[in-house]
């Protein structure tokens, strides 16, 4: 039996629990500004799959009713390829080349 503090309760949308987005990008980044480091991170990355010839889309997190919708529980920021959670971390330039490298592989 439910109760209505059982439903009250904080959850994530399916699309979170699956790490999926949906857009007609190749490289997708959602996140928000909580850290500094964010927006030149993203742009790195960015220019590493624009390199490679992907078509790129941002989605800015900006009220916490879009952060509830985010398609990652990482609300500070979500890379995704093809659809799909491909990191949940600012990395480095060269890392996020070689993951993107291995997710284009597969």
């Amino acid at each position: 039996m439910r109760t209505r503090a059982a439903e009250a309760l904080p959850k994530f949308v399916a699309r979170a629990k699956q790490g999926v987005v949906d857009a007609a990008e190749d490289v997708n980044f959602e996140y928000s500004y909580q850290d500094p480091f964010v927006p030149g991170c993203v742009d790195a990355m960015a220019t590493i799959a624009r390199q490679r010839g992907l078509t790129i889309g941002h989605r800015v997190l900006s009220m916490p009713e879009e952060a509830q919708r985010a398609a990652s529980p990482f609300c500070r920021f979500g890379a995704f390829f093809r659809g799909r959670l491909l990191t949940q971390e600012l990395t480095s330039a060269a890392k996020f080349s070689g993951m993107l490298d291995r997710a284009i592989a597969a």
